[in-house]
Formats: structure tokens, C-alpha cells, sequence
């Protein structure tokens, strides 16, 4: 009797999941073990230049090894693998405006007071009193972070999803990574992780719609932009 072959195709998406987080756990496991080795860094992730520095080391963890993964051969090899189009045509500056409307719903769901929602988060607090210099340090986290973000998550682990399953199922797997990943933000507030969700979910059919990663980055970084407006005004 003949056996129907295993799609092995089927597993590499979940194994890109897998990679990301591996990724998020060795930087973690060396920041440990660097401040195992020198105690007095203990102090300084409850400081803003310390999660900044701890954020951008688990960015460059996660885009280095997407960049091992695909191993692109040149810059344009590697603008083509992750749909970072150049091409003005398949820009839409338009998504700067619906990021920034998405974006002011997100300062509103921030003020509801269902949560103390900035006082409690890893990445807020130690922002919540800063001087301008950490407060300017949050700010190129949140406009710079949306960058490396959806390089890794829409440009690689979406577009492995999809190459085996439908666009519902991608999203869905997009979004399990991205609760594993901003895990204390998701579980703060129903409003806080319907709003994260809805992001996640637009930015992957903006994808799907444009085929150019360009605009999921202006959306993303719109969106951004209004919560640091937001902070240095107060709001």
C-alpha cells in the first residue's frame, strides 16, 4: 500500500515561531548570566538606559537570526526575501494616518482607568519619572522598535505561515507569538490586548493587501509615534 508523504513544508513554519523565541531566551540567558557575572548591572534594568539596552539586545537577537535563517546573499537579496519594496508606487503614505487614528485609541485605552497600566509594565515604568534623556530613549524604542518588529514577525515568521496555510491561520499564528512575547502588556486589561490584537491583525492584511512591508512599517511606527507624542504631553 502506498503511503502519502509527509509535508515536511508544514513544519518550518512553526519552526520559525520556535526560532524567534529561542532567539528572546538566549538573550535573556545572557543578560542573566552577564549580571551573575557583574552584580552591580542588577540595578540598572529598573533603569531606562537599562531596558533600552535589554529591549535592543532582544531585537538584535531576533533580527540576527532571522538574517542566519534566510541568509540572504546581498542587500536587495535580502529587501526582496522580506517585501521591503522600494518602488514608490507600492508605498501608501495613507497608513501614517490610520496608524496615527489607531494610535490615539491607543492613548485612550491607556487612560482608562480599568488599569494601571504604565506603572505595571516592564517597559513603561521605568520611564513613568525619567529626566528628558531617558524619556528621548523610550521614544527611539517605540519609533525604532516597529522596524526590526515587523522584519521579523510579518516579513519572516508571517510569510513562512503563509507559504503553507491560509491567511486566517497566519494571523492566528502571528498572534500567539505575539502574545508569548508581550505576554505582561496582553494580560494587563481586556481593552489593552483587544487594541494590541487589532494592530497585529491590521498590520498582517495590510501585508497581505500591499505584498510591501514599507507600509506595515509606516503604520506601525504612525502608531508608535502617537504614544511618544502622547507621553512627552502628558497624556
Amino acid at each position: 500500500m502506498n503511503m502519502k508523504p509527509v509535508e515536511k513544508s508544514r513544519l518550518t513554519p512553526w519552526l520559525s515561531i520556535v526560532a524567534v523565541l529561542g532567539s528572546q531566551l538566549l538573550a535573556v540567558i545572557a543578560i542573566g548570566s552577564l549580571m551573575r557575572v557583574l552584580p552591580a548591572l542588577a540595578y540598572y534594568p529598573q533603569t531606562p538606559i537599562g531596558t533600552f539596552l535589554i529591549s535592543a539586545t532582544g531585537g538584535i537577537a531576533a533580527f540576527l537570526t532571522v538574517v542566519l535563517i534566510t541568509r540572504p546573499t546581498s542587500v536587495f537579496d535580502f529587501l526582496t526575501r522580506f517585501k521591503l519594496q522600494l518602488s514608490e508606487d507600492n508605498i501608501r503614505y495613507s497608513f501614517v494616518v490610520f496608524g496615527s487614528i489607531l494610535g490615539c485609541i491607543g492613548v485612550f485605552v491607556a487612560r482608562l482607568e480599568l488599569t494601571n497600566f504604565a506603572k505595571e509594565y516592564v517597559l513603561t515604568k521605568p520611564f513613568i519619572h525619567a529626566n528628558p534623556w531617558g524619556k528621548s530613549l523610550r521614544a527611539i524604542l517605540l519609533l525604532a522598535a516597529p522596524v526590526v518588529e515587523e522584519i521579523v514577525v510579518r516579513g519572516f515568521v508571517y510569510q513562512s505561515f503563509r507559504q503553507c496555510y491560509s491567511i486566517c491561520s497566519s494571523v492566528i499564528a502571528v498572534l500567539l507569538l505575539e502574545i508569548i512575547l508581550h505576554w505582561s502588556q496582553m494580560r494587563s486589561a481586556i481593552p489593552v490586548f483587544i487594541l494590541l490584537a487589532t494592530l497585529q491583525i491590521i498590520l498582517c492584511l495590510i501585508l497581505e493587501k500591499t505584498r510591501n512591508l514599507w507600509n506595515c512599517i509606516l503604520f506601525h511606527c504612525a502608531y508608535n509615534g502617537i504614544l511618544v507624542i502622547a507621553s512627552v504631553l502628558g497624556f
